[in-house]
């Protein structure tokens, strides 16, 4: 804005009525004009249709933000109206004070007028911040001022604000000021001196240097406070030593207390004073109230009067060892309600306003009373803002009690360890008597996650260039993660996330996907804002976090290639301790006396021992080594809700070594993201032959399925099968790999071996035996566990061959299936993918060489990212090689004697049914046998019906792939004709498996 001498107008922010609320970008340079929100009184009857009166000259909306700034700036620049039709917003007030100020400068250049930010801002009074917009006074003024006042290219004068007494080496970083601000206790104890810098600010690349050296002014300083001293005179030049005038004391000793006191030091041209200030050295005091124990740490008003929309504020030092503050506000109105507001606001260093501030919204019901508590720091000045609703009428009358508490935990943070067997927390009590109930409580899982993909590019766009054309760099992290039970999700960097504005980067966001690339959520600065609701699928690390971090420094984007991620996981019941003990014996033994109230004195301190946390109470399956519990530490009773829901201390308990999880009924040791198998109270076996060959078979019935070379896998299998004729693991892997490559390859040959292996395999298993077994009532104190177990293994083998075999058949059938059978059924719901791309060049000699039966290809846009290759066969494919069927034309079946053999309808009916018999309805491969089989009867409604089963992820279980089951619901639905369902559908499919993540 400096260096191009932008005029830049923001809104002031939407955190008030309490006094130094304004927020970024408005109050953190004083380059901009911050605009607040003016309510008037004719806005009140047209606009909202208000039976309240507000004053004549009308008031700030309560909403708007005040100033002055943490760091002494007015603020607020000046006040615009903050309402249309009935929303209302300092996000309304600005565009109105932007186009104002835009028709100002637009007269401007229509009677040529120089036009500077700094003239534009100079037009402002004091009311309201500088006061409110009043634009043809201020094109009066500005036709008025002589053009040669100051330079066009002057932007600002800057002030910079130091205390004399601070030494330059000991003071803190940043502490430098744009005004005078004294509002803690220690800072009106004395009277105090600070040296002022002033620093006229030109536009760079628009300024000769000539109207820098020739800038030259006599200043006259002028003030109207008694407890102000000043210089009367100094000499404004662009020379940097000489922007020093000499020092400001300021005195705030003899003012009265609980009151705010603003006054300025302005500025003028000696040469013209009707020119309006070059400047203004806003100083604003607090002087707080000092309770006392003999005050009872307490403040009260009786029949405070409040109009619509007026507040009353009142300033305390919050006692040392205060940790929140209990109000009461009571309505002496007895005939109607009255809605008011309450906010309470502190000033903490290096931290924003909104984590320091806050507020109550309150409906009193006559002569009743209201009462709640809030959360303070003590030893820092505490703004408390009372504040009628503008659209209540009438004129208030309340009695205000607020009171000081300092009970808490010795730290503002605990930390416990699963590891320990009873956990000690020490309370102190600072100001009163207070009984104490503590009460541990987590809500949320947080677990640590390291990117698995870390990759820096430059931002190619013009409009990506930082200033002075500098190159922007974008860091992209991918982070991978699982969901096994549906939650609300919080992701946070933290340090990172926890800004905006004020933020080390120059923009962070963060997306969530699928693992097939759907969007799932956005998540940005303060990431409590934006919870995602994430479901159970059936992949494991299902879910996919990106994470954008932008800035012009590549080397600074080099060290965060490893950042972690903190996701957490809200938990579906909040996990409690509300046993607590006075001694660690109790603790440990659950014996003994529980802290059921403890009363504490002023200055007494006390120690109580929570018990560890049972495993059983972890959420199954959620929870590992390395995890922590995030939750909060209450000091009230249940039956005290209001004191239980604001007054909480934030606590973490990390998770140790779990001593059992489930990994296949074995123990695991599980440490982060690493797991070891572990035996306790066992040695390491000894091995003889017989167990090395028993686990030499297992490795190899493991590895048969997954290997490549058939003629390999086949040669492996009959040498296996010579040793181990009957070996029912082994006959089952590898019918499972005929199985797999049967849709590649669906020869008359390969069919017959998986019915030949499929009727062995059922052989062994003794099908009759295993039936006559589950079908007789067992005695179960008599029963043996051996040969149940080995009937329940021979049953899981007979059910498996029974749905591979029932699947071939099926595949089989409607492969030369003469009936209109959906493409997807036909290619036994594989998904067809794309041959190798032709490179231009290639397809360019192609195209010029007229090569008979070239495919000739058409690029459609689909949708974002999404692309479709028209051939001239009609079939149709995305960028993500998958088939989207032509419903133009009616499939034939093959009649190539070398595909499968044919498979009648009574030998598919016949395998259907032996499977279903064995299967429960809900098993996700009974319901893909039974679409199938419903399929080649012509029965696409009850196919349909199986299949909408499939499409929920907890139903599928991995059984297929999410593509290839909903490419098959959308050609059931085309085959019913639906095509508004099945045009819907297709479209979705587009979303929910796209080529690309979505962009930021």
């Amino acid at each position: 804005m400096v260096e191009r001498g932008v005029i830049f107008v923001t809104s002031a922010s939407n955190g008030g009525p309490a006094f130094s609320t304004t927020a970024a970008p408005g109050s953190t340079t004083s380059c901009s004009i911050a605009v607040g929100a003016y309510l008037g009184p004719e806005m009140c009857d047209i606009m909202y249709s208000t039976l309240a009166k507000i004053d004549d000259d009308g008031i700030m909306f309560p909403f708007s933000s005040r100033g002055p700034t943490t760091d002494g700036a007015l603020g607020v620049s000046v006040s615009a109206p903050g309402g249309t039709e009935r929303l209302r917003g300092t996000s309304m007030s600005s565009p109105n004070a932007c186009g104002a100020i835009a028709c100002l400068v637009s007269a401007m250049k229509r009677s040529n007028l120089p036009i500077s930010p700094f003239r534009v801002s100079s037009t402002a009074k004091l009311e309201y911040g500088h006061g409110l917009l009043q634009i043809d006074s201020a094109f009066n003024f500005l036709k008025e001022m002589p053009e040669n006042f100051v330079p066009n290219s002057l932007v600002t004068v800057e002030l910079i604000v130091n205390e004399v007494n601070a030494s330059s080496s000991r003071r803190p970083p940043f502490t430098c000021q744009r005004g005078i601000y004294i509002r803690e206790l220690f800072q009106s104890a004395t009277p105090t001196d600070y040296i002022v810098q002033v620093f006229p600010k030109f536009a760079t690349g628009s300024t000769e240097n000539t109207a820098k050296v020739d800038f030259e002014k006599k200043v006259a300083l002028s003030s109207t406070a008694d407890y102000l001293q000043h210089p009367a005179l100094f000499t404004l030049t662009n020379c940097k030593q000489n922007f020093m005038f000499n020092q400001v004391r300021v005195d705030p000793t003899r003012l009265p207390k609980g009151q705010m006191h603003f006054t300025e030091i302005v500025a003028f041209d000696v040469d013209c004073r009707a020119c309006g200030p070059i400047f203004r050295l806003p100083i604003t005091i607090c002087v707080p109230i000092v309770l006392s124990e003999a005050d009872d740490y307490r403040i009260s008003l009786s029949s405070l009067k409040l109009k619509p929309g007026n507040s009353h504020r009142i300033f305390v030092h919050a006692p040392d060892g205060a940790v929140y503050g209990k109000f009461s506000v009571k309505s002496n109105i007895a005939d109607k309600v009255t809605n008011c507001s309450l906010q309470t606001m502190q000033i903490v260093h290096s931290l924003s306003v909104k984590h320091s501030r806050s507020t109550r919204t309150l409906a009193i019901e006559p002569n009743m009373q209201e009462e709640g508590f809030v959360l303070l720091k003590g030893g820092l000045t505490t703004e408390i803002c009372l504040t009628k609703v503008f659209k209540c009428p009438g004129e208030a009358s309340l009695d205000f009690n607020f009171a000081f508490h300092g009970s808490r935990p010795q730290t503002s943070l605990l930390t416990l360890f699963s590891a320990e067997q009873a956990h000690r927390v020490m309370f102190i009590n600072r100001l009163r008597y207070e009984v104490l109930s503590p009460t541990l409580t987590f809500r949320h899982i947080c677990r640590a996650m390291r990117p698995i993909d870390a990759t820096i590019r430059a931002l190619p766009g013009q409009r990506d260039r930082w200033i002075d054309d500098q190159q922007m760099f974008v860091l992209s992290l991918v982070y991978s993660f699982a969901v096994t039970k549906p939650a609300e999700f919080i992701f946070e960097i933290p340090g990172i996330t926890d800004y905006l504005y004020e933020n080390t980067f120059c923009g962070i966001l963060m997306q969530i996907f699928t693992s097939t690339k759907q969007f799932c959520g956005a998540v940005g600065a303060y990431p409590e804002k934006h919870t995602v609701k994430l479901e159970k699928t059936a992949n494991s690390n299902n879910y996919r976090l990106v994470v954008q971090l932008r800035h012009f420094s590549l080397s600074v984007l080099e060290r965060f290639k490893d950042i972690h991620v903190i996701a957490k996981q809200r938990l579906s019941s909040p996990i409690s301790m509300d046993s607590a003990y006075f001694s660690i014996f109790g603790a440990t033994t659950g014996e003994g006396p529980k802290t059921n109230g403890i009363g504490m004195r002023p200055g007494q301190s006390c120690a109580v021992y929570f018990p560890q946390i049972p495993e059983n109470k972890f959420p199954k399956g959620l929870i590992k080594s390395g995890d922590y519990l995030s939750g909060v530490i209450s000091l009230a009773k249940s039956n005290n809700e209001n004191l239980l829901r604001s007054v909480q201390f934030p606590v973490r308990y990390f998770i140790a070594e779990l001593e059992k999880q489930q990994n296949g009924g074995k123990e695991t040791s599980a440490v982060l993201c690493t797991s070891v198998n572990v035996t306790k109270g066992k040695e390491e076996k000894q091995f003889g032959e017989v167990q090395y060959r028993e686990m030499l078979l297992e490795k190899q019935i493991q590895l048969l399925p997954k290997i490549v070379d058939e003629s390999l896998a086949d040669s492996l299998f009959r040498a296996l099968t010579v040793e181990h004729p009957d070996n029912l693991p082994l006959m089952t892997a590898h019918l499972k790999r005929l199985a797999g490559t049967n849709n590649k390859d669906a020869t008359r040959s390969n069919v017959s071996r998986i019915l030949e292996l499929s009727d062995k395999i059922l052989d062994v298993a003794k099908v009759e035996e295993v039936q006559q077994f589950f079908g007789t009532r067992t005695d179960i104190a008599e029963l043996d566990l051996l040969i149940k177990s080995e009937m329940v293994k021979r049953k899981e083998v007979i059910i498996e061959a029974l749905y591979l075999r029932a699947n071939c058949v099926c595949d089989a059938h409607l492969l030369i299936s003469t009936q209109n059978v959906p493409d997807i059924f036909r290619r036994g719901f594989q998904c067809a993918t794309e041959q190798p791309k032709v490179e231009e060049e290639e397809e360019e000699e192609a195209t010029q060489d007229n090569k008979k039966g070239q495919e000739v290809k058409k690029k459609l846009k689909v949708g974002e990212g999404e692309k479709i290759v028209v051939k001239e066969e009609g079939e149709l494919r995305n960028e993500r090689n998958v088939v989207i069927p032509d419903r133009r034309k009616t499939p034939s079946p093959t009649n190539d004697e070398t595909f499968a053999e044919a498979i009648t309808l009574e030998e598919l009916d016949k395998a259907c049914t032996r499977f279903l018999k064995w299967s429960t309805e809900n098993d996700p491969k009974a319901l893909l046998i039974t679409a199938k089989h419903s399929v080649a009867h012509g029965h696409y409604g009850i196919a349909l019906k199986a299949l909408k089963k499939l499409t929920d992820d907890k139903a599928n279980n991995g059984t297929l792939s999410s593509i290839s089951l909903h490419t098959a619901v959308s050609e059931l639905t085309d085959a019913l004709r639906w095509s508004h369902i099945s045009a819907h559908l297709q479209n979705a499919l587009l979303v929910k498996h796209r080529a690309t993540y979505r962009p930021f």
